[in-house]
């Protein structure tokens, strides 16, 4: 018994026979135990009440009363954590009982003959004591891994405003609160002008830096709020697209709600949040309940008509829906409504395959040796800012299936030029695993270069019929082709789609590695999440690293294979990474 099993473990021994106690405590503290010893239940008591203990070995019968008794009340009082093992003189089939029914972690009988014996049953229950930690502790970081990915459910990634799915059920919510308390509120829409001419010339990162400042100036971070335009606590604020941005002001009326849109619009007039970037304009439209709509549908086309009004009048401006507007947009002389012009852009885009890509290389830990690239759209067309803007407007047009196509043939196109060793990631979404001419599209390309295309799904929670996916995987590797699930830990369906669809890669959600080096428990599930991966056969990504320290930390936790800005940016050409960070 060299090995000190009971190394920073506390032990409290409680009997009233001195012998028992001498030698417990001898033998405990020789293999690493700290221990206290108490003869009555009342100085076990003052122990518990004022030191945490891991065990407790206690005497069934004490003068002062029942170790039993003390036994129920230090699990009942939630010590879980610590385990308990009673002792007796008198073992007896009841007494034994009683122990089970008060949870004890074991039950020995007195005069301890056998020493060894007696360390081996202590050793048994400290081995049970620290799996059952393990368990918690896994339990409680998967608790708070839900809590972020439920936040997540409704937030935005990036501004940590309520996303486009939560703001309808907020506009539902108001409007039945505001109509049982005879209250009006009002909507706005705004969104930045000219917002893809940041991104093109200052580049994405500078975008994204404006769109957070703007997050955090309309939650008060700022100086904003010497403005008067900070939210309210009751107050609601949505990223609805790239650079839409609306607002729900509970029991707010038009003359309100105009003047905080003014006053936000000269705020951000004055404020780019980015060195680099000029001064930013808003286009707002502000539309009232119950005036100007007394449904969702009602409020929501007169919230974009007054923004479309706005835009159409020379942006950088205010325009509150009304009489005039209704009476503008019923003629015709407003246009069509931003879904349709987004509608009309896509088509458009489709028709005139006015896309264009670029490639980012996905590397092999430790080597840097370039694995494959990961084709990424880029849309031509101003309506759509960013790709995810593409794919919203394609899904609520039901043409996912006809920009898929497209943009599978033209992804695919500098395949010849890869080389016979490389392959690339293909985007795609589940509503095209179900399209009967998925792989009509790119013909012979794709058929001749099977072996060096992973299929990559994106937005996992669409799926709905998992049966029906799997079939169209097993075609798809009938024909030679691998397949990828994207944003693994960014909820339950990404991991429900691991375990269901058998793919051959993962790619961890880039959310994950955020701060990874500093957080214990990201580590951790990364690790179990690798482990489960390897034990299946299954290659992990991790995509998504923008730091050295990510990139390290993953690397020694063993993720295989390594994709983001740190490594190398998307670029036109296929570009061959040496060593991170230098590009």
């Amino acid at each position: 018994m060299s090995v000190e099993f009971g190394r920073t473990l506390r032990v409290l021994v409680v009997d009233d026979d001195q012998s028992i106690l001498a030698l417990l405590r001898k033998l405990l503290e020789s293999v690493g135990f700290e221990v206290e010893l108490a003869e009555r239940i009342a100085s076990a008591a003052g122990f518990l009440d004022t030191r945490k203990f891991d065990l407790v070995l206690l005497d069934q019968e004490l003068p002062d009363g029942n170790g039993l008794d003390l036994a129920r009340k230090l699990l009942e009082d939630g010590n879980a954590d610590c385990e308990v093992v009673l002792m007796s003189a008198h073992a007896s089939i009841s007494s034994t009982v009683e122990a089970i029914r008060v949870q004890a972690a074991d039950f020995l009988v007195k005069p301890f003959d056998r020493r060894d014996e007696l360390l081996s049953r202590i050793r048994r229950v400290v081995e049970v004591q620290a799996v059952k930690r393990s368990n918690r502790q896994l339990v409680e970081e998967l608790r708070a891994t839900n809590r972020v990915l439920e936040a997540m459910a409704v937030r935005d990634s990036l501004t940590g405003l309520y996303n486009h799915a939560y703001f309808h059920q907020c506009l539902e919510a108001e409007i039945a609160r505001s109509k049982r308390h005879r209250a009006g509120f009002a909507l706005i829409f705004f969104d930045l002008d000219h917002f893809k001419h940041i991104n093109d010339t200052f580049g994405h990162q500078a975008g994204d830096k404006v769109l957070k400042g703007l997050a955090g100036a309309l939650h008060g971070r700022t100086a904003m709020e010497k403005m008067g335009v900070q939210l309210r606590p009751h107050d609601v604020a949505v990223r609805y697209g790239g650079d839409e941005f609306v607002l729900i002001l509970p029991e707010t009326d038009r003359g309100g709600a105009s003047a905080k849109a003014e006053r936000l619009r000269e705020y951000m007039e004055r404020n780019s949040f980015d060195d680099r970037v000029p001064s930013i304009t808003l286009s707002i439209g502000v539309a009232c309940y119950p005036e100007d709509g007394r449904n969702r549908e009602d409020l929501l086309r007169a919230a974009d008509t007054a923004l479309y009004a706005a835009k159409a009048l020379g942006r950088n401006r205010v325009a509150v829906y009304g009489p005039h507007l209704a009476s503008a947009d019923a003629r015709g002389e407003l246009g069509d409504s931003r879904a349709a012009r987004r509608v009309a852009a896509l088509e458009r885009s489709i028709d005139e395959r006015a896309f264009s890509f670029v490639y980012q290389p996905i590397v092999r830990a430790g080597t840097w040796e370039v694995f494959a690239y990961e084709g990424l759209c880029r849309p031509s067309a101003e309506a759509f800012p960013t790709p995810s803007d593409l794919i919203v407007t394609a899904e609520r047009a039901g043409m996912i299936r006809k920009l898929g196509r497209v943009l599978r043939e033209m992804v695919v196109e500098p395949l010849p030029r890869l080389g016979a060793g490389g392959c690339i990631f293909v985007n795609v979404h589940p509503y095209e695993l179900n399209d009967p001419e998925l792989l009509a599209d790119g013909g012979a390309l794709l058929d001749q270069f099977s072996s060096q295309i992973v299929f990559e799904v994106i937005e996992a929670g669409k799926i709905r019929d998992y049966a029906q996916f799997r079939e169209a995987l097993v075609r798809l590797r009938e024909r030679g082709f691998r397949v990828a699930l994207d944003d693994l830990g960014a909820g339950y369906s990404g991991l429900n789609a691991l375990a269901l669809l058998e793919p051959d890669f993962v790619k961890l959600d880039s959310v994950l590695l955020r701060g990874v080096d500093a957080d214990n428990r990201k580590s951790r599930l990364i690790k179990h999440i690798l482990e489960y991966a390897v034990g299946e056969g299954v290659q992990v990504i991790a995509e998504g690293i923008e730091s050295e320290q990510e990139c390290r930390v993953v690397t020694e936790l063993g993720c295989p294979l390594l994709q983001g800005y740190h490594l190398a940016p998307p670029g036109k050409a296929f570009v061959p990474v040496r060593e991170p960070g230098l590009h």
